[in-house]
Formats: C-alpha cells, sequence, structure tokens
C-alpha cells in the first residue's frame, strides 16, 4: 500500500478522518475524536492561563492544537500498521523459506504461507498470487511463478522478501544445493528483524527525550517570565507590575507554545516511517548518469571548465568591489567560488549516488552468484549472472571477464570491480571470489557459506549507517525546543531589563 499525501484540511472532518484512519485497518470513534478535542482544548486552555495569554493568542494556540490534531491521530495509526506490515513480512520469508525448504516447490510455499497467515493484506496478496499461478497463463515473458511473486512484492516493497523470492526461483529453475543457503537467508532475516526493532526502540526513547525537552523548557521559559514579573513588583510605587500584559511578551509565549506543537508534530512523524522500505534503491537513469561522470572524469579537464565558467564572476567582482559595492561583490564572489569547484562536487555527488546504490544491489547480485557458484566454476558463473543483473552491473561485469580471460592468476583481475567507488566490502567480497577461482568448485559449500557472510555483514553495516542517520534526524529535532527556549528567555530577560531600568530611571527622576 503506497503512502498517501495527507490533506490536512480534509481530516479536521471527523468523518474524512474516521474514513482514512478505515484504510489502514483500524476503527476510530467519533466519541474517542471528542474527548480528544476536549483535551486538547484544556490543555491549550491551560497554557494560556499559564503564560497569561489573552483570548486572542489562546485562541491562536487552541486553532494550532485543533489543526495538527487530526494529523497526530492520523501518524499514529500509521505507526501501527507500518509495525504490523513488517511483522508479516517477517512472517512470509520465513514462512516461505520454511515451506520451500520442505517442499522446493514455490506454489506449495505460497499455499502454506496462506494457512498460517489467515486473514489480513498479507492473506490477499498471497490468494492473488495463488489464484495467477491457478490460472496457468502468463501476462509477461516474466512467467507465471515471477509475476506471481510479483504480486506479494507489490503489496510489500521489502528487499528482504526480493531477495528470497528470487532465491527461490532461481533454485526452482536452476536446482543446486539450497538447504545451508536457506537457513544463512533466515538467519540474515532474523539479524534484520532484531536490527529494525532495535532501531525503533532507540527512535522511540528519542522522542520521550524530545517530549520531556518541550516539557521543561515551557515550564523554564514560564518560570522566567514569573521571576520576571516578581523582580518587576519590588520596585517602589509601580503598583501591580505585570510584565506578562506586554505585547512582545504575549507574541513570544504565543510563538514559543505553537513551535513546540510542531516539534511534538515532528517527532512523532519521525517515527512513522516505512520500516520495509529501510533501503530505496535510487533512480536507474539518474544513477546510470552518475556512474558514467565518475568512469568518464578528467580531472584537468573538468579543472579547466570550472575556472572558465568562474572567470566571469571574479572579473565582475573587482570593479564592484572598486565603487564600494559589497553586498553584490560577495555574491559574485561566493558565486565565483563555487563554480571554481562545482567539478569536485559533482563528481563527489555522482559518486555517493552510485555507492548508495551498490549496497543494494550488490548483495542481491553476490546471493545469486553464490547459488551459479553451486553447479558452475566462477567465469561461467560470473557469465550467466549478467542474464538478471541490474544495467549499472554490465559494464563492470564485461570488462571483469575479459580481464580475467587475460590475467586469471592476478587478483587484481578480481579486486578493481568498481574500484573507482572505493567500497571496501565489493574489494573483500571479490578477494574472496578470487580465492574460489583459484581453488576450484571443490568445496563449494564453503565457498558460497563465505561469501553469503560477507554479504550479511555488508547489508547489515548498510542498516548500521541507515540507522546512524535516522538517529541524527531526531538527535537535531531534540535541540529544537532548546535552541526555542534560549531565544525565548534571551527576549524575555532582555525586555525585562529594559522595563526595569526605564522604572529605575523614573524613581531617580521622580526623587
Amino acid at each position: 500500500m503506497k503512502k498517501k499525501k495527507i490533506r490536512v484540511l480534509r481530516l479536521l472532518s471527523h468523518k474524512n478522518l474516521e474514513r482514512e484512519v478505515h484504510i489502514y485497518g483500524y476503527h476510530y470513534s467519533s466519541k474517542t475524536h471528542m474527548l480528544l478535542i476536549v483535551g486538547v482544548l484544556t490543555g491549550s486552555v491551560a497554557l494560556g492561563l499559564v503564560f497569561r495569554l489573552k483570548a486572542p493568542y489562546v485562541l491562536a494556540v487552541v486553532l494550532a492544537a485543533l489543526f495538527l490534531l487530526p494529523i497526530l491521530i492520523l501518524l499514529m495509526y500509521q505507526r501501527m500498521y507500518e509495525q504490523k506490515r513488517f511483522s508479516e513480512a517477517g512472517e512470509y520469508v520465513d514462512q516461505m523459506l520454511y515451506s520451500f525448504l520442505k517442499h522446493q516447490k514455490i506454489y506449495a510455499a505460497l499455499k502454506d504461507c496462506m494457512r498460517v497467515m489467515k486473514e489480513g493484506q498479507m492473506y490477499e496478496a498471497l490468494k492473488r498470487a495463488v489464484a495467477h499461478i491457478d490460472r496457468g497463463v502468463a501476462d509477461t515473458d516474466a512467467g507465471v511463478l515471477r509475476e506471481a511473486l510479483a504480486l506479494v512484492e507489490e503489496s510489500y516493497p521489502c528487499e528482504k522478501i526480493q531477495v528470497a523470492d528470487e532465491f527461490m526461483l532461481r533454485v526452482e529453475e536452476r536446482g543446486g544445493e539450497y538447504e545451508h543457503s536457506i537457513s544463512l537467508l533466515l538467519q540474515d532475516t532474523e539479524i534484520w528483524r532484531r536490527s529494525s526493532y532495535a532501531l525503533q526502540a532507540d527512535k522511540k526513547q528519542r522522542h520521550i527525550e524530545v517530549v520531556l525537552c518541550v516539557l521543561f523548557s515551557t515550564v523554564l521559559c514560564s518560570a522566567v517570565l514569573y521571576a520576571l514579573n516578581w523582580a518587576g513588583s519590588l520596585f517602589p510605587g509601580v503598583g501591580d507590575f505585570d510584565i506578562f500584559s506586554y505585547g512582545l511578551i504575549q507574541v513570544s509565549s504565543t510563538f514559543l507554545i505553537i513551535f513546540h506543537l510542531f516539534v511534538f508534530y515532528k517527532s512523532s512523524k519521525s517515527l512513522t516511517a516505512d520500516w520495509l522500505e529501510d533501503k530505496e534503491e535510487g533512480n536507474e537513469t539518474l544513477v546510470l548518469s552518475s556512474y558514467r561522470t565518475v568512469m568518464n572524469y578528467d580531472e584537468e579537464k573538468e579543472r579547466k571548465k570550472s575556472l572558465i565558467f568562474a572567470a566571469p564572476f571574479f572579473i565582475a567582482a573587482l570593479p564592484l568591489i572598486l565603487f564600494s559595492k559589497p553586498v553584490p561583490a560577495v555574491l559574485c564572489l561566493l558565486a565565483a567560488v563555487f563554480l571554481l569547484f562545482q567539478h569536485r562536487i559533482g563528481y563527489r555527488l555522482a559518486s555517493k549516488t552510485v555507492e548508495k546504490e551498490l549496497y543494494v544491489r550488490f548483495p542481491q547480485w553476490m546471493m545469486d552468484l553464490a547459488l551459479l557458484m553451486q553447479n558452475n566454476n566462477v567465469y561461467v558463473s560470473l557469465q550467466k549472472s549478467m542474464e538478471n543483473v541490474s544495467e549499472l552491473f554490465l559494464p563492470e561485469l564485461q570488462t571483469l571477464l575479459e580481464r580475467i580471460e587475460e590475467r586469471p592468476e592476478d587478483v587484481e583481475s578480481y579486486t578493481v570491480f568498481f574500484g573507482k567507488f572505493g567500497i571496501r566490502e565489493i574489494t573483500s567480497c571479490m578477494q574472496m571470489l578470487y580465492a574460489a577461482a583459484e581453488t576450484g568448485n571443490g568445496d563449494v559449500g564453503t565457498q558460497v557459506e563465505n561469501l553469503i557472510l560477507r554479504i550479511q555483514k555488508m547489508q547489515e553495516n548498510a542498516r548500521k549507517a541507515s540507522g546512524e542517520r535516522a538517529k541524527f534526524k531526531l538527535d537535531m529535532i531534540f535541540s529544537y525546543p532548546v535552541a526555542a527556549a534560549c531565544a525565548k528567555m534571551a527576549v524575555d530577560m532582555t525586555f525585562g531589563m529594559v522595563i526595569m531600568l526605564a522604572m529605575l530611571g523614573n524613581m531617580q527622576l521622580g526623587g
């Protein structure tokens, strides 16, 4: 199920919100909705009383809270939905592989999986897949089995499902030893499941920290205002001093509350990421273009181009400096500096684009290669792997085969595979492939096991990197309420000191 863009204004209607929640398979009652609205109104008015906001500002807080309420409700149900899909995807991989180990047939494995799932979105996807096989007519050249499994993959775009399906298709088409490979796939699925749950638990913990930070910063900002109000009332002859009544304080307090509401929304949204799509494949056209950029990169030629692009801006900056036009001069110099180094920036971006894609595609290719090696030598396996490989791999595989023909005993014939991208895991896998080619197919089981273990390590490293990026984003969200509270207190304290100095001056003049 593809994520829909949330239309906020439509969600303000309870019927529309109930309909959206129902899409995720849950029921949302009007009674619950009314209770939440009462809670939001109570909380908004309570905050207004704490900061002594006037009616228009309290209304602004109430409107902001009511605006965010349906979005937060929908995010909560999305979160439960994504967690359920993740659990079903893991269960599908386990059941399919165990059943395939027993029957050696995809159709029988799908039927077993249907009996386990019983109901829900996964059950419906399996039902469509089985019905397609029963019909026995392929709609494309891919074949009935591949089309049937694609029906499941469309509903659950998960890399582990795709790898497991591709493995079973290869075994049913080509044969070969598969018991040990299935054991390794099951082990990899369990590692994936544990690491994903650990990441989500970590994100939930950081969300709690963000909420506590919002509450603490709100209390601290209100305490500063009460302290300033108390200090102002100590001046003799002032009467009922009230710092809360000033327009700047009212506006800044309202802004702080609304900003904290949006911080809470931002943090909640970070928990609703699609658990299954943790390694999205990039746009193929962009990836291929980036690959060609890296492979055809001539630093000297590109440096000269950048110098030609930057020269007009450097020249334009000189008269602007002479005629004392600092702003246009600085803009021209900044543009010139950027253009001077644009070739390096473009090269790094292209390289990163291809590297990201390789972390997704390379393990899939190696898994297919490991299966082919059970019945073929390394060279023939490499040739056969070109039949179903991504277009990104074709030029590299072609040159790899040529190097092996020319220098079969040279390890560099293997290790320069995607060498320009400097991915250590790829180099390590290719060294292992070279060792397998040198020793022959005498111990295929050990060779395949070592390759797949190396693939799993590569995938685990990629998951850790993805997890660290997700944690960094949440750490950034944690800094938002801190920054807002610091800004609020700086405004309040500066404003309070100015008022008190003015009152002190009036007292001295009056004295």
